[in-house]
């Protein structure tokens, strides 16, 4: 006789329901209202009838090819430095007779455990080309123009790529 299997409901599956209405309350709902403002000519989704006019502004607009290549070039550039600093410091703390290996590795994971906000403003007062503490000190010693600028594309690529 093969036996029935225990349908009773239990906490963990109430609390996985729970979990799992929140998540499509928070997330599914306001994504869906999001796609249907797109095709509302006011973007309020209970206006009547649909449209493709904010769709076709942005294929035709030839600055949305220019945001796509600088996103595609941000996004290479910064996996490419990511990627030779991560092959570099793998192989200098798996590989060599590194001093202090253990600092060296957690302060390669450190930076995951810090705020974006906070990186990022340490990054303007450090690099920054008007108040940055490296533009000043090189100002200050040899006077000229700023010598690093985060605020260009190679500078983002490279703070991206620290990070």
């Amino acid at each position: 006789v093969a036996k029935l299997p225990n349908l009773r409901i239990r906490g963990i599956h109430v609390a996985v329901g729970a979990v799992l209405i929140v998540l499509v309350y928070l997330v599914v709902v306001p994504l869906l209202l999001l796609v249907l403002s797109g095709f509302k000519e006011t973007g309020f989704i209970f206006d009547a009838g649909f449209t493709l006019r904010h769709f076709i502004e942005i294929y035709v607009d030839t600055r949305t090819y220019e945001l796509i290549l600088n996103t595609l070039v941000f996004a290479a550039g910064s996996t490419l430095v990511s990627l030779c600093l991560g092959v570099m410091f793998a192989w200098l703390t798996e590989r060599t007779d590194l001093p202090f290996k253990t600092a060296a590795r957690i302060s390669l994971i450190l930076p995951m455990a810090i705020p974006g906000v906070l990186l990022a403003v340490g990054w303007v007062l450090l690099a920054s080309p008007r108040i940055g503490m490296i533009n000043r000190i090189f100002a200050t010693m040899f006077g000229g123009d700023p010598l690093v600028d985060i605020f260009t594309m190679p500078g983002m690529i490279f703070v991206q790529g620290l990070s």
